[in-house]
């Protein structure tokens, strides 16, 4: 610790190196200054200072600022006085309110109280939505904890708060309750539907998957896919339904034409039949043969006109008939491509595998089979190489090609057996059930050739496609996420050890 004898010292080495006057007042000043301390100010700094701050908001022309430097350096008080009263009032309370303290912040039980009403207000209130009654009691909560200004007001509104968060508990316990009813009535009319409507019907597809959200937790994700397929679905449906309903109204004005055919064919017929009768009485009634040659001229040429007509009128029949044929072939192919549109639910709009729903459902067809009769079932995961230098590179439309050429390729290559599915982005799934690994490993390469051999062509360029991929074999009672899991470490495998590549997964 240095002595004082020894800052005054340095002090006054430090007045005389600055070559100040070594007065008591600057003398001061630098002995703080080496001791560290911070200087006290006296009323002479202080009023250095106003003089200095009165320099910078005050004009030269409005105030005489030499004139007070000069006498607070002579130390003439009097003069100063002087000089002070001169400045103008509206620049002493410019003065007074640059100086006026800051406003104390609020208590902190204040900013807490009001930081809770606050919460029961905009978070409480406004989520509730309703019923209005617990909207209310949180407003009025809010009111009671902003009024509290004792601790028993506070024991009060919290007591309040204990009723109010109850009340909600109980209202969102009653609401549950109320999803899970409507879960059950709609599964019950779901049901009803699914029994009134006959197998493979264009409903089944749309039924089956309404079944499966409600059966499992509400993902709000999920729940916007499904709705966006649906719909896309009940339009396309909506489009067929419209041409059947034009093909069964074509089908209905045939068979009345058909059977108006009919009865001009009867009504020939039938004069015909009158006509002969009357023949028959007069070739009875005459014994002249220049009669009876007449009477068969006339019969001749009855019989000629009865068959141009009945030939005309089967012509007729015989356009009917095709027509009516045409019409019947046309509703089978509405109801069959109303049939179809109902399993899109599970088809990848791209690239026509299924999706990853549809991945799913026959994933658990084919694992029930398995197990139940003791087969293997294997997986390939595929995933195009360098996909994303091919999207940068030539555009996302060449890389949605590239996934459609992909996903053709594929499909011709498989046995009847196989399925093909886009699991994401540039990644398939082929499943291969009652397939032993080192078979699947062949389909999978066999896959892979086909690919190399087929070229892909964007905007008249030859791009060369490859892909790598992992095989994996099912265990007994192996979930599908597990086996694609498996599968997807023997594919980065092969990523990393070149690509264009299928390698087995470990056991």
């Amino acid at each position: 610790m240095i002595s004082p004898t020894e800052l005054a010292r340095e002090a006054l080495r430090q007045l005389a190196v600055r070559r100040i006057a070594p007065t008591p007042e600057n003398f001061r000043r630098c002995y703080y200054e080496v001791a560290g301390i911070p200087a006290e100010l006296t009323p002479l700094d202080l009023l250095r200072d106003f003089a200095a701050r009165l320099t910078k908001a005050l004009p030269q022309n409005q105030f005489p600022l030499a004139a007070l430097e000069q006498a607070i350096g002579r130390e003439d008080w009097k003069k100063c006085a002087e000089l002070l009263r001169q400045i103008p009032p509206e620049l002493e309370r410019k003065f007074a309110q640059a100086e006026a303290p800051p406003a104390a912040p609020p208590p902190a039980d204040i900013q807490l109280r009001e930081l809770l009403a606050k919460t029961l207000e905009f978070s409480v209130g406004e989520g509730l939505g309703h019923p209005a009654k617990l909207v209310e009691q949180a407003r009025q909560l809010a009111e009671s904890f902003r009024a509290a200004g004792d601790g028993t007001a506070l024991d009060e509104a919290a007591a309040g708060l204990k009723k109010l968060w109850l009340a909600i508990e109980f209202n969102a316990h009653q609401a549950e309750h109320g999803e899970e009813h409507l879960r059950r009535l709609l599964a019950m009319l779901l049901e009803n539907i699914g029994e009134l409507v006959p197998d493979g019907s264009w409903l089944s597809g749309q039924l089956r998957l309404v079944r499966e959200v409600i059966s499992t937790p509400a993902d709000p994700q999920r729940l916007v896919e499904v709705e966006k397929r649906l719909r896309d679905i009940i339009y396309k449906q909506s489009m067929a339904k419209h041409g059947l309903h034009e093909a069964t109204e074509t089908l209905k004005q045939t068979m009345k034409n058909f059977v108006s055919r009919l009865g001009d064919i009867l009504e020939i017929t039938g004069g015909y039949e009158k006509k002969m009768q009357v023949y028959e009485e007069k070739i009875g009634a005459t014994e002249s043969v220049q009669e009876l040659g007449g009477i068969l001229a006339d019969i001749l040429l009855d019989t000629r006109t009865m068959q141009m007509d009945t030939t005309r009128s089967r012509e007729l029949l015989l356009r009917e008939r095709e027509a009516a044929e045409q019409a019947e072939g046309r509703i089978l192919q509405l109801e069959m491509e109303l049939a179809h549109m109902s399993t899109l639910v599970y088809e990848d709009d791209l690239t026509g595998g299924l999706n990853r729903r549809g991945l799913e459902n026959h994933f658990a067809q084919e694992a029930g089979r398995a197990d139940r009769e003791q087969t293997p079932l294997c997986l390939a995961m595929l995933d195009i190489d360098d996909f994303k230098k091919l999207n940068d590179t030539y555009g996302h439309d060449a890389g949605d090609d590239a996934l459609v050429h992909l996903a053709n390729s594929t499909r011709e290559a498989l046995r009847s057996s196989d399925m093909l599915a886009r699991y994401g982005g540039e990644e398939f799934v082929i499943l291969m059930p009652n397939t032993a690994p080192q078979d699947a490993m062949q389909v999978a390469n066999r896959v892979r050739r086909a690919l190399t051999k087929k070229l892909f062509l964007h905007d008249n360029k030859k791009i060369f496609i490859t892909f790598s991929a992992g095989v994996a074999e099912r265990r007994p009672g192996e979930a599908l996420e597990a086996l694609v899991k498996r599968a997807d470490l023997a594919l980065y495998r092969a990523k990393s050890d070149g690509k264009n590549r299928i390698y087995l997964a470990s056991e």
